[in-house]
């Protein structure tokens, strides 16, 4: 339950339980964008 020093996060409990798999999730989906947005600028240029 102890998530981190109290007082520190404003977020409820509820929500900061799952935050953690939506901003995984969330950033998983945008360094795959930028991996084939630079693979693709890479492989169309040369």
């Amino acid at each position: 339950m102890n998530r981190g020093v109290d007082g520190r996060e404003d977020l409820d409990p509820d929500d900061s339980i799952d935050m953690p798999s939506v901003v995984l999730r969330f950033w998983v989906l945008v360094v795959l964008g930028v991996v084939f947005w630079f693979w693709g600028r890479a492989t169309s240029s040369g």
